[in-house]
């Protein structure tokens, strides 16, 4: 996402304004990313900006401008800017940016983004020492704290978690993985089958959205999630 760039904005007085928080939904109504299976990524910005003095003219502006700061200084980089729209009477900024590779995406927006086989990123170094879940049974807890009236679960106490063993995982060798430490929806070009966070919300077969957290706004390192599919 643009977040640090926006926050860049309030602070230098271009912008001050509040960043809407992500809510379930498809690609196409929730921040995301996308992962194709030639590794480019599709990023889909919903923000608020909800202020009278913004204008469509400002945002495109400004974000064409740090994609071009970016591009000039890393000049094998590949961004594309698809579409940016302001809909001025609902404040909300609606931006699809594309990238060439998960490393575009990581760099540009100076966050945790890794997409591959399993086996290769075991051997890019990821350990995989995170306790992994079945997206099912989270699914399926997400049904029922919804029908409680609960609200969300948030440890492995409070339901019935499928936990997988991380060597069933290694072993697969059609299995690929994306790891990040953003939090928003990620979907993926096949069927999601584990994820190391039991809070995450499935939204579909193949999309997860991420929970939100406060470390944005502390400072605080965030921790990543690997989200593993087939």
């Amino acid at each position: 996402m643009l977040k640090k760039f926006i926050v860049s904005m309030a602070l230098t007085g271009v912008l001050v304004g509040t960043l809407a928080g992500c809510s379930g939904g498809t690609s196409a109504d929730v921040t995301s990313i996308e992962v194709s299976k030639n590794g480019e990524i599709t990023n889909i910005i919903k923000e608020d900006f909800s202020e009278d003095y913004y204008s469509e003219e400002d945002l495109k502006s400004f974000i064409d401008e740090q994609i071009e700061t970016y591009t000039q200084e890393h000049s094998d980089a590949e961004i594309d800017a698809k579409s940016i729209s302001f809909d001025e009477e609902s404040g909300v900024l609606t931006a699809k940016l594309t990238f060439g590779s998960y490393e575009d995406y990581a760099g540009f927006n100076s966050v945790t983004l890794y997409a591959a086989s399993v086996i290769q990123a075991m051997a890019d170094g990821y350990s995989f020492d995170e306790d992994f879940y079945d997206v099912t049974s989270v699914a399926e807890a997400e049904t029922e704290s919804e029908s409680s009236g609960s609200g969300s679960l948030s440890t492995q106490e409070d339901t019935n978690y499928k936990t997988v063993d991380v060597d069933t995982i290694k072993s697969d060798s059609d299995l690929k993985v994306v790891v990040t430490n953003e939090r928003l929806a990620v979907k993926v070009k096949g069927d999601i089958l584990y994820v190391s966070d039991p809070t995450a919300q499935v939204l579909d077969d193949d999309m997860v959205e991420l929970p939100d957290t406060q470390a944005y706004e502390t400072g605080a390192e965030t921790p990543v999630v690997y989200i593993v599919y087939k």
